[in-house]
């Protein structure tokens, strides 16, 4: 049965539409909670999110992150492919530097300065697909499709918004990845 981790986006939470969407079309869904953790450094907040998932699964849970879900399920595939736990990820709309990308949100600087830029150069080997919307006004989809066009599976949409409300093609991806995992290391 497919296993998705999913780390939702700065304002949602473990119990937002897109968990029920992705349930409600067939996964077994893990709904990760960083929120208490945010403003602690990144070490500790994966840690936290490590004691979360399950430690001895037969086959690799899928991560699949929106936003800033899409920053901490990127950092989380890292920290588990340093341990030899290979997960393939989905990156939707991802946040790519917190520590500047959330500061128009109210959120104090000084509270997410340890957020910082993803570093794309030498990661992990581990599936890697980045799902972007063209007409995200959150996070500046060219600048995602930059960072990531040399490492991963990019993937544009015309439509989709930030949120990314289109479950369907979302389920589709999480299918491919999980029909490749007899390739993880």
């Amino acid at each position: 049965m497919k296993t998705v981790v999913y780390f939702h986006g700065y304002g949602s939470s473990p119990n937002s539409k897109k968990v029920n969407d992705l349930r409600s079309l067939g996964n077994v869904v893990i709904a990760i909670n960083y929120g208490d953790y945010i403003d602690q450094t990144l070490e500790d907040t994966l840690r936290h999110i490590d004691k979360q998932l399950p430690q001895d699964s037969e086959e690799p849970e899928i991560f699949v992150g929106t936003s800033l879900g899409g920053y901490f399920a990127f950092q989380m595939a890292e920290y588990r492919a340093s341990k030899g736990i290979y997960h393939p990820t989905l990156l939707i709309n991802p946040s790519i530097d917190p520590s500047t990308s959330l500061v128009k949100y109210g959120i104090s600087s000084h509270k997410i300065k340890h957020l910082t830029a993803l570093n794309i150069k030498g990661r992990k080997e581990f599936p890697l697909d980045v799902m972007v919307s063209l007409d995200d006004n959150v996070i500046p989809p060219f600048k995602t499709v930059d960072k990531f066009l040399n490492s991963a599976r990019v993937a544009m949409y015309e439509q989709g918004g930030h949120r990314f409300d289109l479950p369907e093609v979302i389920s589709k991806r999480v299918d491919a990845l999980y029909n490749e995992i007899g390739s993880v290391p």
